[in-house]
């Protein structure tokens, strides 16, 4: 099979995932790798050199293509020993990627991420990749360590997208220590977010906290000990809410209401759920001219009942 008759898969993903280019054109490159008329492809060496300096950044030539180049080799057979590698050689690899300064797209429509930014995406995308099939519990706490050293570089949307799923995941580990490890990384990643996007608006309600709410019941010490560690979750989680609750755009805070309000109040507590979250629900009804904010007001408090409702009952029974 010739090379124009391969689809070059890993550009297709690096150019559907770079943040640095809009939507439009980078179906149009898609597009172009994807012709059923193998002469109508380039190869991948060719899409290579001709997104030089656009689609792909200098740092991918000089020092990420043959970086990487050698987990493509026998020798890296398993996602284990692609996670030990780059945690070994970590300090090197962003020492690399450091250096060089915002630049503007050719069409000057918009800045592209840093020389090291531009390699963080990259860098991360292999990290993850390797999760999911990792074996020992030694290549686990590497990869937990390698997610802690490049969480602090690394932009929200990609700790709540790209990170905290794979956080979660090792959080249901077999092993007691990985499972540990994770409830606080997981702990020290969301800390870092000091903003919640507005379409990740409920993925503390929805997503985080059923994912976790069962360690709290782990047979393993330690993971309890971790997850405790997790109450300073609290605060974060309050702020992030009451900012939220305050957003100068009601259908955030209808969404909100509409979506995980009774979730947070089991998070909170009854005392808390009253002072952090009616305490600011009920100024809702003071907006005469939103209808559908002060109705989602009033079928959220439905929900705020019944979860202390349940709690009245559970005490008597």
């Amino acid at each position: 099979m010739s090379n124009r008759s391969r689809s070059p898969g890993f550009l297709i993903g690096y150019l559907h995932t770079h943040a640095a280019w809009p939507p439009l054109r980078t179906c149009g490159k898609v597009a172009r790798m994807v012709q059923r008329d193998p002469d109508k492809r380039l190869t991948a060496e060719e899409y290579l050199k001709q997104q030089r300096g656009k689609a792909f950044p200098d740092i991918f030539y000089t020092f990420l293509q043959p970086y990487m180049a050698q987990f493509a080799k026998e020798t890296f057979q398993s996602a284990d020993e692609r996670v030990l590698v780059i945690r070994k050689d970590l300090d090197n690899i962003l020492l690399n990627l450091r250096g060089g300064s915002s630049s503007v797209s050719q069409d000057g429509s918009e800045a592209v991420l840093s020389r090291e930014e531009q390699g963080l995406v990259v860098l991360v995308s292999v990290i993850t990749s390797c999760l999911q099939t990792l074996h020992s519990c030694d290549s686990k706490l590497a990869a937990l360590e390698l997610v802690l050293h490049l969480a602090p570089r690394l932009g929200v949307d990609i700790l709540l997208d790209r990170i905290t799923p794979y956080l979660l995941h090792f959080c249901n580990d077999p092993v007691p220590r990985v499972r540990a490890q994770a409830v606080r990384t997981l702990t020290k990643v969301l800390a870092l977010v000091k903003e919640v996007p507005r379409n990740d608006v409920n993925i503390y309600p929805e997503y985080l906290l059923p994912g976790i709410a069962h360690l709290a019941q782990d047979d393993a010490t330690i993971v309890r000990l971790a997850y405790a560690e997790l109450q300073a979750l609290h605060e974060m989680v309050q702020q992030k809410v009451v900012t939220l609750l305050s957003d100068s755009e009601n259908i955030v805070k209808q969404t909100l209401m509409e979506n995980g309000i009774t979730r947070l109040c089991v998070f909170f507590g009854r005392q808390k759920a009253n002072d952090v979250l009616l305490s600011h629900m009920i100024t809702f009804l003071n907006d005469k001219n939103d209808w559908h904010l002060r109705g989602a007001f009033f079928d959220s408090i439905v929900g705020e009942e019944q979860v202390e409702a349940d709690k009245l009952q559970k005490s008597w029974s």
